[in-house]
């Protein structure tokens, strides 16, 4: 006997839908994301395996899959894992509530019908996360830069583009800014 489990996976809590293949079985819990929720999650999937139900278990990709996907494994049940570019049905669902797509996703799975998306890596997904870190970083000193550009020109100070990325052009526009600067930082009336 069969027992699939949908999950609708999201940062602070996730939806299961249990369905048994015999349609004796089917019902919704909530649980939260936590070392309580996962524990109360694993004991249940353990009953059910005692109850000598053959468990299987999909859940969408998402950011926190990969630590369910190996906690859920930890307890001897296989997660196979959604690709949700390609699983259209809940995507574009008009009813789109976590109940209605845990039963959709259990539903699929006990037809065999899923698209089964591969994980990465954790090394992959560790340089992922590195760069996308490093990405941010950039932009940000980027913009930064831009805005001191504006702010010098609002005085007058007009530096060339790439006067900010050496420690001279830094120090030249720190100098400039003293003498040309707002009337407040000089102590001059401005009027």
């Amino acid at each position: 006997m069969k027992m699939s489990v949908g999950v609708d996976l999201h940062k602070g809590q996730f939806t299961v839908y249990w369905r048994s293949e015999d349609g004796i079985y089917g019902r919704w819990e909530r649980y939260q994301t936590n070392e309580s929720g996962y524990n109360q999650f694993t004991k249940a999937l353990e009953r059910i395996v005692e109850n000598g139900y053959e468990v299987q278990v999909a859940v969408e990709s998402s950011g926190n899959t990969r630590y369910f996907k190996q906690r859920v494994e930890k307890a001897g049940v296989k997660v196979r894992v959604i690709n949700t570019l390609k699983f259209k049905v809940v995507n574009e669902s008009v009813k789109k509530t976590d109940r209605h797509d845990a039963a959709t996703i259990a539903e699929f799975l006990e037809k065999e019908m899923l698209p089964e998306a591969r994980l990465c890596s954790p090394e992959s997904e560790e340089l992922r996360r590195v760069l996308k870190s490093r990405k941010v970083l950039v932009q940000a000193i980027v913009s930064i830069k831009n805005q001191l550009h504006g702010l010098l020109l609002s005085f007058g100070i007009e530096l060339s583009k790439g006067s900010l990325q050496s420690k001279k052009g830094r120090l030249a526009a720190k100098k400039c800014s003293r003498r040309t600067g707002p009337a407040w930082r000089s102590g001059r009336t401005a009027y």
